[in-house]
C-alpha cells in the first residue's frame, strides 16, 4: 500500500498566534486579579 502524506499543519504563523493568545490570556487574568483586589478601594473612591 502507498503511504499518504499530509501537508504540514501550523508553522511559524501558528506559533506566533499561539504565543500572542497566551500573552493576552495572561494579561486578562492579571487584570481581573488586580481589579478584584482593588474593588473596595475603587468603591470607596467613587462614593
Amino acid at each position: 500500500m502507498t503511504e499518504k502524506t499530509y501537508p504540514k499543519v501550523g508553522g511559524r504563523s501558528a506559533k506566533i498566534t499561539l504565543v500572542l493568545l497566551v500573552i493576552v490570556y495572561i494579561f486578562n487574568f492579571v487584570d481581573r486579579q488586580i481589579l478584584s483586589v482593588l474593588a473596595e478601594d475603587i468603591k470607596a473612591d467613587l462614593n
